[in-house]
């Protein structure tokens, strides 16, 4: 399978699809980008997200691979998508998007997920599907070139990091307030290559919940900016975490901070979180207002 081009299999298969459940057989497939664009909901099914389970290994350079833009509540569960040795270099791995077709995107589950590989942007990039869950996944970026901001995950109200899409227009915002993680994974390995990108993205973001997991990297982990300081957006606020581990699973090199603040986070809590970082919990232009780390100020 890994010699075959499954891309208009898979392209067909999903085509078929639209509003029902996709379902994928163990194995390891190789394939092109995936248009997933302006679709009812779909639940995407795979065999697990490990050896023996189902790997899709999307052979795109410099494009988004798995493209969901407009499309309604996606489920996925279950996949182990790209792979850390793979010689091709997405953009974005899955791309949530507004369209103007469908301006908001709302309620996306996704489970035992796991997206690896080499990404110049994100795994996973997010700036239009809110009130949505996580369990169970991880995202790990390898990519080690110096030409672009790169990321885990960004979660984002706007596109401002420019991600792009070859089969639908996409809108300028939307709307990726209210998600629940758990049990997630954020790795970010640029700093391996002397940068220092952080795992996490939260640009205008509201109302995340961490629930264990791990957040790792080699400068600071979560970068929280306002897209418009003191215009139609909110600064991050309402985020809390617990049991979650903040470091850089490689050891070195220690993380200086958890957060880079941009503009302030609000009313933000964190309990029973481990911080391996050798400076202060936050840095940046703003401080944290009404935050508070096991129940000291943040």
């Amino acid at each position: 399978l890994l010699g075959t081009d499954n891309t208009a299999a898979f392209q067909a298969a999903i085509n078929a699809a639209d509003g029902n459940t996709l379902l994928f057989e163990k194995g390891a497939y190789k394939h092109g980008a995936l248009n997933v664009t302006n679709r009812k909901p779909m639940v995407w099914q795979g065999s697990g997200p490990a050896y023996g389970g189902t790997q899709l290994l999307p052979a795109v350079d410099g494009a988004t691979a798995y493209d969901f833009s407009g499309t309604g509540a996606i489920q996925l569960r279950s996949l182990w998508i790209g792979d850390r040795f793979n010689p091709h270099v997405p953009k974005v791995g899955i791309l949530r998007a507004p369209t103007p077709q469908v301006p908001g995107l709302d309620f996306d589950h996704y489970s035992d997920l796991m997206v690896t590989g080499r990404y110049s942007l994100a795994p996973y990039y997010n700036f239009g599907a809110g009130s949505g869950q996580m369990d169970r996944c991880a995202f790990w970026n390898f990519y080690s070139g110096a030409d672009a901001e790169c990321h885990a995950a960004v979660f984002s109200l706007d596109n401002s990091l420019g991600a792009t899409s070859a089969f639908a227009q996409l809108a300028t915002s939307g709307s990726c307030n209210a998600w629940t993680l758990v049990g997630c994974e954020f790795h970010e390995y640029s700093g391996q290559a002397g940068m220092s990108f952080a795992p996490i993205l939260l640009r205008g973001a509201s109302d995340y919940h961490f629930a264990g997991g791990i957040v790792s990297g080699s400068s600071k982990l979560v970068v929280c900016k306002n897209p418009q300081p003191g215009g139609q957006y909110s600064p991050p606020r309402r985020i809390t975490g617990m049991n979650v581990r903040f470091e850089n699973e490689s050891g070195t090199p220690i993380p200086t901070h958890i957060f880079n603040l941009y503009s302030p986070i609000e009313d933000s809590h964190f309990w029973g979180c481990m911080a391996g970082v050798s400076a202060s919990r936050w840095t940046g232009l703003s401080a944290p207002v009404g935050c508070t780390w096991n129940g000291a100020p943040l």
